[in-house]
């Protein structure tokens, strides 16, 4: 434990024997306000507390020194202002009349913090313990370097970018459903409750009793105007996950408008938020639509969920209409799909149109791994184009073995033409008829475009059906390539659904979609492709398609100034 006769007790820094500290210029003869804990007082057999830093209707807020870890920490005293009373011994004491509102307080204090004391969270100050004593509870928490937002908006312009805002926000909202998740309400979230620390990350701050957080209680209340629900002022209302929706709503709208919204009973007088008409330009739709939903007075009409309101901004950064010029990728996987054909060789079924979204993402992944084996074999054709005639070309795909591997054992091969690739390329082998194929010969593989066979599937293989080899010995199977020219098949005028259908039942295999904007045609449709309809493509070409992403302005839920 390290001597502490010599730290600052406003800073937590070592002073030596200067009177005044030369880091914070705090004496070292001041002392606490009145009805708050002496400095250098200590709880639990561990803790020193040191200056006041602040006090509020529910707690004072001590600098503090942990005498364990040797490490600054915050120290949250429960003391209601109108409720408790310090005696001379340093002991809380109730109001006669307000024992009740007293005792009930001082529970959900210690639940409440228990609770943040068992949570680690990316956007939570951490709270270490929380324990009884002096008639009265102490929460322990981090002491964290950082300034409020309120502080860093002010001092950076007054607003943010979205780009700049959201990744500060999706961390802090995720910690927020957490929380709720745990059956936590802050309540008093503000600008001036979300720390920004020198990490460049937001922590939530300033958790109290929720009768801190309403208007009417018989605890002094702290009601952050613009950012408190209208419940919150109401006579039998109370703060709720709705309720720091709402205050997030709020916390954003300060931060991306640079202004306060107007305070929630001012609002409930006359209904009114606007923004500048600038904003509906320069901000995502869905953003505003988002912020305009969780700003909505009626809880029958505010936003239900974190997660939804988590939803609704992330369809607004989907959302935004990107130009054919930038050409962004938007799902770079291969639009092929298995063959259709089941381990036995018998061609299996089809996917059919209206299995929905699942069945292509299914279909793409799959293809992904068949045109990755696809592409090792073409390359390797391609370089042995010098050596064959004709439209095949076969190639090894994996080094020969050596003789001396051939053991005198034989193994019999079992039929493995008309069977897809994808059996023999999985890493982790599902069927256990070919797990000892390859635990007995080295597979080789080699391509060869063939019109009569589909890409992907064994066309022959060097070791006849239910033939013996020597174990350690090379199988060669070879694979289609499929077609080497296909008919770029007319995908404008379709739906996406249906043009991705299209592409896969041609066979193309290095496909992408791209959002481009066109008020005249209908959206959600192809409105061009780079290859014309019925040109002769390699099933390898890259080829995209736009789609149509133009969408109506429609009304984002906020008057405009």
């Amino acid at each position: 434990m390290m001597n502490t006769d010599r730290l600052c007790m406003s800073c937590m820094n070592k002073i030596g024997d200067e009177a005044i500290c030369p880091i914070c210029k705090h004496s070292t003869s001041e002392q606490n306000p009145a009805n708050t804990l002496p400095v250098r007082s200590v709880l639990n057999d561990r803790y020193l507390v040191g200056r006041v830093l602040s006090i509020n209707g529910e707690s004072v807020i001590y600098i503090g020194w942990d005498n364990a870890d040797d490490i600054a920490v915050y120290i949250r005293e429960f003391f209601p202002a109108g409720i408790a009373r310090r005696n001379p011994d340093r002991t809380v004491t109730m109001i006669a009349d307000k024992k009740y509102a007293y005792n009930e307080g001082l529970l959900e204090f210690l639940s409440l913090n228990r609770k943040l004391a068992s949570m680690v969270l990316p956007a939570l100050n951490k709270t270490y313990t929380a324990f009884e004593e002096n008639g009265t509870a102490y929460a322990v928490s981090a002491a964290v370097s950082g300034k409020t937002l309120e502080s860093f908006l002010t001092q950076n312009g007054g607003a943010l970018k979205w780009e700049q805002a959201r990744s500060l926000f999706f961390p802090l909202m995720e910690t927020i459903s957490e929380l709720h998740e745990a059956g936590i309400v802050h309540g008093g979230i503000s600008p001036e409750t979300i720390i920004i620390g020198r990490d460049g990350k937001l922590r939530l701050n300033g958790f109290s009793i929720l009768k801190m957080r309403q208007r009417v209680s018989d605890y002094e209340t702290h009601l952050f105007a613009g950012y408190a629900a209208a419940e919150q002022y109401a006579e039998n209302g109370s703060a709720t996950v709705q309720s720091d929706i709402y205050a997030l709503s709020a916390v954003l709208f300060r931060v991306l408008i640079g202004t306060v919204p107007p305070a929630a009973d001012n609002r409930m007088r006359r209904e009114s938020l606007s923004v500048p008409s600038r904003f509906t330009n320069e901000l995502p739709r869905q953003v505003l639509v988002a912020m305009a939903n969780g700003l909505q007075l009626s809880l029958e009409k505010r936003t239900k969920t974190l997660e939804d309101f988590r939803n609704e901004l992330v369809y607004g950064e989907t959302a935004v209409k990107r130009t054919a010029a930038a050409r962004p990728q938007r799902t770079a996987v291969s639009a092929k799909v298995d063959a259709g054909f089941n381990d036995e060789g018998n061609r299996g079924t089809k996917q059919k149109k209206g299995h929905g979204v699942v069945v292509l993402l299914i279909s793409a992944l799959i293809t992904a791994l068949l045109c990755g084996v696809m592409g090792v074999l073409i390359i390797n054709s391609l370089k042995k184009g010098n050596e064959t005639t004709g439209d095949s070309a076969p190639t090894s795909a994996a080094s020969s073995s050596s003789n001396e591997s051939v053991s005198k054992e034989t193994y019999t091969v079992p039929k493995l033409c008309g069977n897809n690739v994808s059996i023999h390329c999985s890493e982790v082998e599902s069927d256990e008829k070919y797990a000892e194929l390859r635990k007995k010969v080295k597979i080789v593989y080699q391509g060869v475009f063939d019109d009569r066979t589909p890409a992907g599937i064994i066309c022959n293989q060097s070791v006849s059906a239910n033939s013996k080899t020597p174990v350690g010995s090379e199988l060669i199977l070879t694979i289609s390539l499929g077609k080497k020219e296909i008919d770029m098949p007319n995908l404008v005028g379709l739906s996406e659904r249906e043009a991705w259908q299209r592409v896969q039942e041609a066979g193309l295999c290095n496909v992408e979609a791209v959002d481009n904007s066109d008020r005249n045609k209908p959206t959600g449709s192809v409105i061009s492709q780079s290859v014309q309809a019925h040109t002769k493509v390699s099933p390898y070409q890259k080829i995209w398609f736009d789609v149509n992403a133009w969408e109506e302005p429609v009304d984002n839920g906020f008057d405009t100034e």
